[in-house]
Order: structure tokens, then sequence, then C-alpha cells
């Protein structure tokens, strides 16, 4: 896992973003490859995500502040995510 640089970019979440050009980069085009990338991915610490992750705009910042969230890392397409469980959200990080 690659988390010494910082390179990974918020590029949508679930609700606005499973049909955008940036989710197809990392495999999702539709709900079910969402739903498959998160039963496969590797669950990490809150460190870990952020040693990564280099923006988090400040709505979503502000969105996951004081939530139950789970970070994750999906290692076949190199990004990360969060998952809201209060809000049933989840936010994705790539390059």
């Amino acid at each position: 896992m690659e988390t010494n640089d910082k390179q990974f970019v918020y590029l949508g979440n679930c609700i606005t973003g499973l049909d955008t050009d940036a989710l197809s980069k990392i495999g999702i085009g539709n709900a079910s490859d969402m739903a498959r990338k998160d039963e496969n991915a590797k669950e990490i610490s809150k460190e870990e995500f952020y040693a990564a992750v280099c923006e988090i705009p400040s709505a979503v910042a502000n969105k996951i502040k004081n939530h139950d969230n789970y970070y994750l890392y999906d290692e076949e397409d190199d990004f990360y995510f969060v998952y809201d469980s209060d809000d049933d959200i989840h936010y994705f990080f790539g390059k």
C-alpha cells in the first residue's frame, strides 16, 4: 500500500458519482461494481487513510466528521474510500 506520497484526491461519492469518468477509472461504473469493491476492500486505519490522501474537500470532511466511518483500500485498482455508515455513503479517492 502506497501511503507516503499523498497522491490520492477526491473522485466522488456513491450518491452523485457512479456514472462519472473519474470513478470508471477505478473500476466503478455502477452499483454492482461498487458493492464488489466494498466487499473486497481491506479495512485500514484512519491514520493510514489520511497518510495517503492529499485532498479532502471541506464539504466531505464536514459530512464525515463525528460519524461512524470505515476507511478502506482497494489493492486491485489502487484507491481509497471512506464508508460513512451513519449516512450510508461511500467517498472515493484515487490518483
